[in-house]
């Protein structure tokens, strides 16, 4: 909600005010300057709809930054495997501050809650790479996201 103090700040910059149910309230702004997504992550491996016999085949991808990327943003990284036609992701991990990570083993990676072996079928790979700037009480997140089909076979 923008601040009814004010008029409309300017185009680049947002106050907020949150009034919660304890009586207390919190205000802050932030900068919108540089938040769109002018980069995606790129994925080496797989390749657009590859076909592997692996039940935990890696993916690989460049380090990411985008252009807008300042030092004093954190990063986060998640890589999401969804089965065709199941309503439960199998396999995800998410990492904060991951460095130069550029290979991940898909459902056999340390960060994750669990280990897994894919089964044969079809696959979709989500790549999110985050890089996130605090104001005050806010925090925005600029996400960008890669995806690839990917069929294990028995």
């Amino acid at each position: 909600m923008i601040s009814p103090k004010r008029t409309r700040p300017p185009t680049e910059s947002f106050s907020l005010r949150f009034d919660l149910d304890d009586g207390t309230s919190s205000e802050g702004w932030f900068s919108s300057r540089s938040q769109a997504a002018s980069a995606t992550p790129e994925i080496r491996t797989p390749v657009l709809s590859t076909t592997t016999a692996d039940a935990n085949p890696v993916a690989s991808c460049v380090p990411f930054r985008s252009p807008e990327y300042l030092p004093f943003e954190r990063r986060t990284l998640s890589v999401d495997v969804t089965r065709d036609g199941a309503d439960v992701v199998p396999w995800n991990v998410w990492m904060q501050n991951y460095g130069e990570l550029g290979t991940v083993k898909l459902g056999d990676h340390p960060a994750a809650a669990l280990s897994t072996r894919l089964v044969p079928g079809d696959y979709w790979l989500d790549v999110t790479c985050a890089e996130l700037r605090k104001f005050g009480h806010v925090t925005l997140s600029a996400r960008r996201q890669l995806g690839r089909a990917v069929h294990v076979m028995p």
